[in-house]
């Protein structure tokens, strides 16, 4: 028999409270200061913290390779185990389509459209390389680090713990009072700490079994009723949030709870007569969603249905490596469809597909999406295998975990067939995904093998090595997170400020923040649009020209960066403002603008409404008309293109035609004009 180990003090107490810490500010930290609160603010922390266990982890990691109490310790006599598998990490399961993901997405990175993108992540998403490889960090890390079911229980009930203030927050936004008073534009006015009620159904779902999991393995009565408790609001405010997917998300995660909890339970022939009922039921189900999303032909089942069909357009364009992450929102305007803005609006941004399928292959290719799926396969293979292990072994607390889990994973991915992962989302699922691993019960692959309960009897002593060696990398962690994390956030405050001043009038202080935030965070297309408008309004046009240019250098493939240089520049003609000498020099810049954008994004119905403004402003009348004319072809119901088409009309002393766009203006107007 032998010894069991656990690592030192100070390593257990670094990664167990990391991973708590991660797990509660996913869903819980938001930068009310900043411009982007929500998700880049959560990743920026989160990818912090995660970094900084990662030094922890690989320094021990090697420092108990070299040395345990002196003596050196070899693959196959690992005092945990007695297989290595604590310092073994390759041996782990998971380990070969952990590392396969992130090759791939390494090279769909460096082959990314836009590499500096696919890189940081996008402005609104952050979810950009770096992101994805702090994520499968943080798998591995409690994959090979949680030692005991204590653990593994507190670790899911960190995440059912944020449920308390974020259903409190729901209410309080559902009846009308937002602490917060920040802007939503779901159906449901519920957004809690997550930005959108969509996102906050989401979280909720896949908390749903977690919650139930802790109150069925809990002998404490007064607990467990709290449980139960949170775990009925955590279904009412998912329905709440009138989010489709997340009602399918809970409703799945429902299912397979339902089925781990009862199967045991059941005959041989109650288990057949379980497995039909429940193929009948997915069946018919799906069936029946399918119907609905075939035959209905408008809001968002047809907005779906119309993304994807444009999806796979990119897809088989690029479909080995993609086009990098979070880079199908620059992609998507080649192939947008123009009746997409009948079905959702023209205001929304599509930078994801709505298909977690889908979404990995536009950015990642079919290779990320093979390597994706053998990650998921593998972590859900050896649950079922573990969850049978369990039941063999009578193990109910081990059992119900290892349930609650995979129950959870189901519900997301589910959810994600028609919505995609959020910070607090993605963050959990591969806590998850690690927990799985490390409860797995195999000693040739978990942390502990089947001995969860017994104490720690022998430390690990770290030789000098060791300890200078995790010195030096959490001092690199340290450094590395600010220059990659806290960096943007603090440029991030100072873009926001600047927002705030340029609004009330304040250009020298907006000009100051904006200099500030590009200065700090130059990789920012967003904060070179800024500090090219404040000093635009300042008529310093010539010093606005400089930052356009480091705008459409940062992201010259993006058509709303484009369009928002040409409509700068359209203003300046507007009010005779120029880069030289009268608003003809504004004029080019204007037109070469707005070519480029229609060049990237060609059926985009308001750039080309924007594109005849600008000659309506100088009086080509002709060319205006092409244009106007092309934006409703494009948009039939866009009351401002027909109202400025009326106008170049009549310019003309084409009163008929005028007279008849002026009433369609007048009537998308009154129906709200989509």
């Amino acid at each position: 028999m032998t010894t069991e180990q656990k690592d030192p003090p100070f390593t257990q107490v670094v990664l167990e409270t990391g991973w708590l810490l991660i797990a509660v500010l996913a869903p819980l930290w938001i930068n009310l200061w900043g411009s982007q609160p929500f998700d880049p603010a959560k990743i920026s922390l989160v990818r912090w913290l995660i970094w900084v266990m990662g030094a922890v982890w690989l320094g021990t990691l090697i420092g108990n390779r070299l040395s345990v109490n002196g003596k050196p310790i070899t693959e196959h006599e690992s005092p945990v185990t007695g297989h290595g598998s604590r310092i073994a990490a390759y041996r782990l399961p998971v380990t070969m389509p952990l590392l396969a993901l992130a090759l791939v997405a390494i090279l769909s990175t460096v082959t990314a459209v836009n590499p500096n993108l696919s890189f940081w992540g996008s402005q609104e998403r952050a979810y950009g390389l770096l992101t994805l490889l702090s994520y499968l960090l943080l798998a591995l890390i409690v994959a090979t680090r949680l030692h005991r079911l204590a653990q593994a229980r507190l670790l899911l009930g960190a995440p059912v713990a944020t449920a308390v203030p974020l259903l409190f927050l729901s209410a309080l936004q559902w009846i009308g009072h937002d602490p917060f008073q920040l802007v939503t534009d779901a159906r449901s006015p519920i957004y809690a700490m997550l930005g959108r009620a969509n996102f906050v159904g989401a979280y909720l779902a896949l908390l749903l079994p977690l919650t139930l999991v802790l109150a069925l393995s809990t002998t404490n009565r007064l607990a467990q009723i709290g449980l139960i408790l949170l775990a009925l609001g955590q279904l009412a405010f998912v329905g709440l949030t009138l989010a489709r997917a997340a009602w399918l998300a809970a409703g799945m995660g429902l299912l397979v709870l339902l089925i781990g909890w009862v199967w045991p339970q059941l005959s041989q022939m109650g288990r057949r007569r379980l497995a039909i009922g429940t193929g009948l039921l997915l069946t018919s189900g799906g069936l029946l969603v399918l119907r609905g999303f075939l035959l209905v032909d408008a809001g968002s089942i047809a907005a779906r249905r119309t993304i994807w069909r444009a999806t796979l357009t990119l897809i088989g364009e690029r479909p080995f490596l993609g086009y990098g992450l979070d880079s199908m929102g620059i992609q998507f305007m080649r192939v947008f469809p123009p009746e997409l803005v009948y079905y959702q609006g023209r205001q929304v941004f599509v930078d994801r597909a709505h298909n977690w399928l889908l979404d990995t292959a536009v950015t990642l290719g079919i290779l990320g999406l093979i390597a994706t799926l053998w990650l998921w396969g593998m972590v859900f293979w050896w649950g079922w295998r573990a969850l049978r292990q369990a039941q063999a072994a009578d193990d109910q607390n081990r059992r119900l975990l290892l349930l609650g889990c995979l129950a959870a994973l189901v519900a997301n991915l589910a959810g994600n067939l028609f919505s995609f992962d959020v910070a607090p989302t993605a963050v959990t699922s591969y806590l998850l995904l690690g927990v799985v691993v490390a409860l797995t019960g195999d000693e040739s692959y978990s942390v502990v093998g089947n001995g969860y309960s017994a104490p720690p009897t022998q430390y690990a002593m770290p030789n000098t090595l060791t300890k200078w060696l995790t010195a030096i990398l959490i001092v690199a962690a340290l450094v590395g997170g600010w220059w990659g994390n806290g960096r943007f956030l603090q440029a991030d405050m100072a873009h926001q400020h600047s927002i705030q001043m340029a609004q009330q009038g304040n250009l020298a202080e907006a000009l100051a923040a904006s200099q500030q935030a590009v200065a700090t965070w130059p990789q920012s297309p967003a904060y070179w649009q800024q500090l090219a408008q404040v000093q635009g309004a300042q008529s310093n046009l010539a010093a606005a020209a400089e930052a356009w240019e480091q705008v459409l250098t940062i992201r010259p493939q993006d058509p709303t960066f484009w369009t928002a240089k040409a409509q700068f520049y359209t203003s300046a003609v507007g009010h005779g403002q120029a880069v030289g000498h009268g608003q003809l020099d504004a004029l080019p810049q204007a037109e070469m603008a707005y070519a480029q954008a229609a060049a990237l994004a060609p059926n985009t119905a308001r750039l080309h409404a924007a594109w005849g403004h600008l000659y309506l402003l100088v009086g080509e009348w002709e060319t205006a008309v092409a244009h106007l004319e092309r934006a409703v072809d494009l948009d039939a119901t866009d009351p401002l293109a027909w109202s400025l088409l009326a106008d170049v009309y009549a310019a003309q002393g084409e009163e008929a035609l005028a007279l008849a766009a002026w009433r369609e203006a007048e009537r998308w107007q009154v129906a709200g004009g989509r």
